[in-house]
């Protein structure tokens, strides 16, 4: 089981995304938002920049205004997983669709627990001190990110987290 918690830092950069989520099994969707706090780090694409994802008519368009701190949002992203890891995953091909530019993930896989752990995002990796957790609507994730699933209005945050 992963421990999570959220580390506020001087400098703030985030990704955020709202997905509109469709669980197997389920006839409606929900909403979930993923946020992803790079603390002292910069992404590889586009740091000091906020940026607005949209989709109209099936096509991903972005919009980039400067910004103190580095922003990803991505709107109504509709999956069939309602996963963490899903959440991921869609963003990633939202920003492809968009840029030309996937969101990245680095991963270690964990055979004893049938899954992989999230080491790197956009280019910011685990350190000695400091790794990825995640946190889903302000609690400790329960599971790792490919089992823990979401609900309505969830809202999971990736953040830098002391080890």
């Amino acid at each position: 089981m992963l421990l999570v918690a959220f580390v506020a830092s001087v400098t703030l950069i985030v990704v955020v995304a709202e997905y509109t989520v469709l669980a197997p099994g389920r006839s409606s969707q929900i909403e979930s938002t993923l946020v992803i706090d790079f603390g002292t780090e910069s992404p590889s694409f586009m740091p000091g920049h906020t940026l607005n994802f949209t989709e109209a008519h099936g096509v991903w368009s972005y919009t980039v205004s400067n910004s103190s701190i580095s922003e990803y949002i991505f709107s109504n992203v509709s999956i069939t997983n309602d996963s963490a890891w899903s959440l991921m995953q869609a963003s990633s091909a939202a920003m492809k669709s968009a840029t030309g530019v996937n969101l990245t993930f680095k991963t270690v896989y964990f055979p004893e627990y049938g899954e992989s752990q999230i080491t790197g995002i956009q280019g910011v990796s685990d350190t000695n001190t400091l790794f990825w957790q995640y946190t889903v609507s302000g609690q400790p994730a329960a599971y790792g990110a490919q089992l823990e699933m979401l609900k309505q209005g969830d809202v999971v945050v990736w953040s830098m987290s002391p080890a």
